[in-house]
């Protein structure tokens, strides 16, 4: 993964640059009352395989 370093003194210019590498920020779900480890450990439970990508049959 790269990373982009940013010296300056400016706080105008390092809230310029904040901005817009929050724009290149990758936009992801949000789990806000953890249930998402829950949910995703009853489907691996009750329907395992279903959501692992099969490369070829077995």
């Amino acid at each position: 993964m790269a990373s982009i370093g940013w010296i300056d003194f400016s706080p105008a210019h390092r809230d310029k640059v904040g901005a817009a590498l929050d724009l290149l920020r990758p936009e992801g779900m949000v789990d806000e009352l953890g249930l998402g480890s829950l949910r995703d450990g009853l489907a691996n439970q009750m329907f395992p395989g279903i959501s692992t990508i099969q490369t070829r049959a077995k």
